[in-house]
């Protein structure tokens, strides 16, 4: 083996096996211990880890150089650029110092790893690699979001039980290095039971769990057998991970290296492999976790349980019923009718993070959807869904097919269908970067149509013009030219709200309202009303609700048979096929180019745009 090199960062690193001259590939192998240190990668009197000797004698027989280090200050983007994979066997958030005593990474050296993979470089991790950076929330539960890192790896630690033999069943025997694996094989390990796991995962070995055993505290393998080594795509890079390599002797077996040599063959793009996801077909109960420990159980038994789907709310004052496939119980519920309650902090959490899942409203009776915006729970994430509408809740016709939806956050999409149950359906994550999510909406409205936050149209527009007393008391101050007279076009109840008004050249008026003034960030208090005067005596004497609903609606500009409308963050143009004075038909053209109700109130989200 080499020596110690020290460079100019001050970082101590030591290389071992092959020379680059040679051609070899390159790889950091990093083992903080931010958490607990096991004693296969422990340093004792300065010399190498079990671990580091294993890998120096497979870099020389693979035309691999390992650089091994402990100092977490290597991960800047210059400190791995001459790297072609990173080999993680670590624990607890690296970002903090720890048990080890070691450099922590900077603080934003998580990023910087998942940039350097997403460029197209490899990851490899080994055991505790998913006892690492953990994701908020419930331990024993799989969580809403995960942590970029666990999103990245395909899954996390939940705990382990006594040491035991168990069976591992070989899923892709095709796979680099599976071969020397038969079709299953028992060994003596530490197994760790885990949870979030990304429903894109190659998965490679499976842990069959009907003959493990638990403990005292309980039995967390007491659950459908899950993956144990999988293989993933992560932007252009590659991702490898095996829970294997907690004794000493399993880094010296056969099985085990021939599996791990093919798997730094494929991250460090010696040789390729088909890693279509086959995770749902091998592991159908993937997301099934196991019980908690007992004094976990203890803990939470006085909390409220798993609601059984579907589940079933109606909101007093919306006058919809909301259904769903099930919703996220304990202490944070999430039941389905958030979606409908306007507050955009609210939202509503599928019970678990297997797909299809779906989400129905009834109106109680037809009514017109010109358009659909849905926003999702999660601004990275990108679901495939679809969208069905239905008479009598049995016979159902698309409305949007969405399996292709690449549009983050928010999704708006043209409908033009009348229906008194509308039902989406989420059947997957479209990227694979971050796919181990549970499937949840915050919001879902129609935009320009009966609203399903309302479920009720827009009070019509009377055309009533002011008394000549009131006229004239109106405009008592008001100044004009020789030779024109000063009328009151339009006055409440007619118009209220003012907010913008546009013109077209046969004299026809249009006007946006916005009950929510400046600072208001309530939802469906727009709409926008074209006035005429048919008898020119200055007087608007016809009116019409031209959008009856629509979210902070500011610039206007009529053009021909459209009306170009700003209603931040969206551009959209309004067309008036027949001329009827109500919009037919609804496009946005131009999106998020302003801020939205979550960012903000509607006045000066958006200035300064001028039509040219």
């Amino acid at each position: 083996m080499k020596g110690v090199i020290s460079i100019a960062a001050g970082l101590a690193l030591f290389s071992t096996g092959v020379s680059a001259a040679a051609g070899a590939k390159k790889v950091l192998f990093f083992s903080k211990s931010s958490g607990f240190e096991h004693s296969v990668i422990r340093h004792t009197d300065g010399k190498p880890s079990h671990v580091e000797n294993v890998l120096a004698e497979l870099g020389k027989a693979n035309g691999i150089e390992f650089t091994c280090t402990k100092d977490g200050r290597v991960f800047t983007k210059e400190g791995l650029a001459s790297f072609d994979a990173v080999f993680f066997y670590t624990t607890g958030d690296l970002t903090k110092p720890g048990n080890d005593g070691q450099p922590p990474m900077p603080a934003d050296g998580r990023q910087v790893l998942i940039d350097f993979i997403n460029s197209g470089k490899g990851f490899i991790g080994t055991h505790s690699a998913t006892d690492t950076f953990h994701s908020a929330g419930d331990r024993y539960a799989n969580n809403h979001e995960c942590d970029p890192y666990i999103c990245m790896l395909g899954g996390e630690f939940i705990t382990h039980g006594s040491q035991q033999e168990a069976t591992l069943t070989v899923a892709s025997p095709g796979f680099p290095g599976m071969a020397v694996a038969g079709g299953s094989f028992r060994i003596m390990e530490e197994w760790y039971a885990m949870k979030n796991f990304a429903p894109d995962l190659h998965v490679l070995l499976v842990q069959e769990t009907a003959t493990m055993t638990g403990n005292k505290k309980g039995n967390p393998y007491d659950r459908p057998p899950f993956p144990a080594a999988w293989a993933r795509t992560q932007g252009k890079g590659r991702v490898y991970y095996t829970s294997l390599g907690h004794k000493p002797g399993t880094w010296t077996n056969p099985i085990f290296q021939g599996m791990l040599v093919g798997a730094l063959n494929w991250t460090t793009g010696k040789v390729e492999a088909d890693v279509t996801p086959n995770i749902t077909k091998v592991t159908p109960g993937f997301a099934t976790n196991g019980p908690p420990s007992k004094t976990k159980a203890e803990m939470a038994a006085a909390e409220e349980p798993e609601d059984e789907a579907p589940q079933m709310a109606s909101p007093p004052k919306s006058g919809i019923a909301v259904t769903a496939s099930g919703h996220q119980g304990g202490t944070r519920p999430n039941p389905p009718e958030n979606v409908i309650d306007g507050k955009p902090e609210t939202y509503w959490a599928a019970k678990s993070l297997e797909f299809p899942q779906w989400l129905q409203l009834d109106f109680g009776k037809p009514v017109k959807l010109g358009a659909s915006r849905i926003t999702w729970t999660s601004a990275k994430h990108r679901f495939n869904y679809q969208i069905e509408g239905s008479d009598d809740g049995k016979q159902w016709k698309m409305l949007h097919d969405g399996t292709a939806n690449t549009r983050p956050k928010v999704v708006e999409d043209k409908l033009d269908a009348s229906a008194r149950y509308v039902r989406v359906t989420l059947i997957g994550v479209a990227e694979g970067a971050a796919a181990r999510l549970r499937p949840g909406i915050s919001g879902w409205e129609f935009p320009g149509m009966v609203m399903a936050a309302e479920a009720k149209p827009a009070p019509a527009v009377t055309a009533v013009s002011a008394t000549p007393e009131k006229e004239k008391e109106l405009l008592a101050e008001t100044r004009v030219p020789d030779g024109y007279e000063a009328t009151i076009f339009a006055a409440p109840p007619m118009i209220n709200y003012p907010t913008f008004i546009a013109t077209a050249p046969d004299g026809t008026v249009f006007v946006s309202c916005d009950k929510n003034g400046a600072g208001g960030r309530k939802p469906h208090q727009g709409r926008i009303v074209r006035l005429r005067d048919t008898d020119g005596d200055g007087r608007a004497d016809q009116a019409t609700d031209f959008v009856p609903d629509i979210d902070t609606p500011r610039g206007l500009v009529w053009d021909h048979d459209r009306l170009y409308v700003m209603h931040p963050p969206h551009l959209s143009v309004f067309i008036d096929k027949d001329g009827d004075g109500v919009s037919d038909e609804h496009k946005i053209l131009v999106k998020n180019i302003g801020w939205g109700f979550k960012d903000r109130s509607g006045d000066h989200a958006s200035d300064g745009l001028e039509m040219g």
